[in-house]
């Protein structure tokens, strides 16, 4: 490679590095902002959905679609949920001046995001790229169940919270990947 092909290389890459930071801070962000609106202006039982951490996986799980490989889908799917963190937070204080939360609901959602981030954006890689049925399945079940299984929490929302997040990813596993893949 020559000097020039080198720059040339060197600019592609830089330019598709800032691009994908584009793309993780606008889902990030948005899922943020979404989320504070949503527990605003849904009817009970969906107020809850809102406020459902599950629902933040689909965010890092589309930038996992989007995501030109695992090396970028594990750590933006962990960027997208520190985002949407700072998202929240920033709309609820422009809304309603409502400060941050505590130091507890922030390490959880915190916590949250470091632990569950990786294994959305990977899983929405795989159920883009991989197109034998194992790891397909693998990746949009990671995210189906956390789905399902977190608003068993909540026993006035579950059901219907349950078989709305069901539906939803369930649109989402077969819907995304064809349009993105």
């Amino acid at each position: 490679m020559n000097t020039r092909e080198n720059e040339v290389a060197v600019e592609n890459n830089l330019k598709s590095a800032v691009s994908h930071c584009v793309i993780i801070s606008s889902i990030g962000v948005a899922a943020g902002a979404l989320t504070s609106y949503g527990q605003t202006y849904l009817p009970e039982p969906f107020t809850q959905l809102a406020n459902s951490y599950s629902v933040w996986l689909t965010f890092s799980f589309v930038y996992g679609l989007l995501a030109p490989s695992k090396r970028f889908a594990v750590p933006g799917g962990i960027v997208v949920q520190m985002l949407a963190i700072a998202g929240y937070y920033l709309v609820s204080e422009l809304r309603f001046d409502a400060g941050t939360g505590g130091l507890e609901t922030n390490l959880v959602w915190l916590f949250g995001g470091l632990l569950v981030g990786p294994a959305a954006g990977l899983a929405g890689y795989w159920a883009r790229t991989k197109r034998e049925l194992g790891p397909y399945a693998l990746g949009v079940a990671t995210c189906a169940i956390a789905i399902v299984r977190e608003p068993m929490h909540w026993p006035r929302v579950a059901a219907t919270a349950t078989i709305l997040g069901g539906v939803v990813f369930a649109g989402y596993s077969v819907v995304l990947p064809a349009v993105f893949g």
